[in-house]
């Protein structure tokens, strides 16, 4: 990667599918890749952080400078909600599900992110979900509760 994203290099390789040919390896041989490893780990392209996070929001190359991007490994950008999430990433994730949050309600919904992921847990949409349903937030119009 370092040699084509950084120095223009022709490897021949299509990185596009770099990340999958990790998994294929990493099932394989049955030795589970890092989270943290650079390029191919879970983490790569994890951003939890709140300013971290409105950054990539705001302009991807503030955080992942256009040397190499979740594209050109075959990855995808993820916005982990946890202890140190901010309130551009829970507004964000609140209205991909279909809530329509207020300023105070996206607030009451972060600490809540926050308190739960102090406890080392992550927060996945069904706890998300349920944060803002316990603190009365309405869903877009429209956009019915399954």
């Amino acid at each position: 990667m370092a040699a084509d994203a950084l120095y223009g290099v022709d490897t021949g390789v299509d990185t596009r599918r770099i990340s999958e040919l990790s998994r294929l390896v990493e099932e394989a041989s049955d030795m589970p890749v890092p989270s943290n490893k650079p390029v191919v780990g879970a983490n790569a392209f994890s951003h939890e952080s709140g300013i971290h996070a409105a950054g990539v929001l705001e302009n991807t190359d503030t955080f992942e400078p256009g040397v190499m991007t979740p594209e050109m490994v075959g990855a995808t950008r993820e916005f982990v909600l946890g202890k140190h999430t901010g309130t551009h990433s829970v507004r964000k994730r609140l209205n991909e599900i279909g809530f329509d949050p207020t300023d105070t309600e996206v607030r009451k919904v972060t600490r809540r992110v926050k308190e739960f992921g102090a406890e080392k847990r992550r927060v996945t949409v069904t706890e998300l979900e349920q944060f803002a349903r316990e603190e009365g937030v309405e869903r877009e119009p429209g956009v019915r509760a399954d």
